[in-house]
């Protein structure tokens, strides 16, 4: 069966009509979420976005003017209706925009431009879902990617030992203004921060663990805009190109945990 046998001929709650071009549009509905200190983006998808579909098409022949308004009327009706799709067959469809061109250079043709949307079932949220637990989740989500960044950027092994020195500073800054904190519950005592150095992911939890333990929002706060005032590492070796994005890593890593623990108190 060739290609010309699959297609239908297009027509609106029954109403027929002639396609000369169809368009449609889709994607993802995403919130871009940037935060400070961090290059890349966290990207939420939100679902599928709403199914678009454009049409130029036109009725033609002496009874075009019956025609026309009949598909008129089809389009003005309320509710969603059937659309037969020249290429994707039968959709169910709102129409949002209809435009309508009649010209005398072109007499007994009616040319439309009609815009659909796909229609769908009444699903608002459910009134038993938790929003906290919901936020809780997302900030655990959170957690997990930013774990994941900072193993992939942080890095000592082979490198100076300023380098190390300079790491070890900027960690241990960050959980000495955590552990003064009032609303700090946690212990960071006998954190070794040298050893933790090592293994990326452990520093990582490390970190994040601390800033989890601080419960009131105006410290969170503090925890956000720690390092803003740390001058910028000049790159000009790449030892110091690596003691740059091991700076950037650590601060993204206090900054964003913060930010998330900051969210996660508000809500609950």
């Amino acid at each position: 069966m060739s290609w010309r046998d699959s297609l239908y001929q297009g027509s609106f709650r029954g109403v027929a009509f002639q396609t000369n071009e169809t368009n449609s549009s889709h994607g993802r509905r995403v919130i871009v979420h940037e935060y400070p200190k961090q290059s890349t983006p966290y990207v939420e998808d939100m679902g599928k976005k709403a199914r678009e579909e454009s049409f130029e098409c036109f009725v033609s022949g002496l009874d075009y003017m019956q025609q026309r308004d009949a598909l008129v009327a089809a389009l003005e009706k309320a509710g969603s209706g059937k659309l037969v799709h020249p290429f994707y067959g039968e959709l169910s469809v709102h129409v949002i925009d209809v435009r309508i061109v009649e010209s005398s250079r072109e007499l007994g043709v009616a040319r439309f431009t009609i815009t659909f949307i796909e229609a769908g079932d009444n699903k608002y949220p459910a009134n038993n879902i938790s929003t906290a637990a919901v936020l809780n989740q997302k900030a655990d989500n959170v957690f997990s990617v930013l774990h994941t960044d900072f193993a992939n950027q942080f890095n000592v092994k082979g490198l100076p030992s300023f380098v190390a020195d300079e790491a070890k500073t900027i960690t241990n800054g960050g959980l000495s203004l955590v552990s003064n904190m009032a609303s700090f519950t946690g212990d960071v005592s006998a954190v070794d921060v040298t050893s933790a150095m090592q293994s990326p992911g452990e520093l990582a939890s490390v970190i994040t663990t601390a800033v989890q333990q601080v419960g009131d929002v105006s410290d969170l706060r503090k925890i956000t805009r720690y390092g803003n005032t740390l001058p910028s590492v000049m790159q000009t070796t790449p030892s110091r190109a690596a003691q740059a994005k091991n700076q950037a890593a650590l601060l993204r890593l206090f900054n964003i945990s913060g930010v998330t623990e900051m969210a996660r108190r508000l809500i609950n």
